[in-house]
């Protein structure tokens, strides 16, 4: 899996959407590095941004915009995005 262009009327992103999977963990893993893990038990998604940490909840986007990841929540990113062809 990787990850799929989007944009908004003015910049463009990279984004993959959590669907709580290991092979999307990986795929996020390979993408992000260390700015993604996951709890022990496997439960839960993390991601490190600029902010701070937040949990990810299944159906959530990881985006990349000018070379920072951050997380978007799904309702957020139907709103704001559209899938680039």
């Amino acid at each position: 899996m990787s990850p799929e262009p989007f944009r908004t009327k003015i910049v463009e992103i990279k984004a993959i959407q959590w669907d709580g999977t290991d092979i999307t963990f990986f795929a996020l893993k390979a993408w992000a590095g260390e700015l993604i893990i996951r709890s022990s038990d496997g439960s839960d998604l993390i991601i490190f941004e600029p902010t701070g940490s937040s949990y990810v909840n299944i159906g959530d986007w990881i985006i990349k915009q000018n070379g920072i990841f951050s997380l978007c929540p799904k309702d957020i990113f139907a709103w704001k995005y559209e899938a680039v062809s």
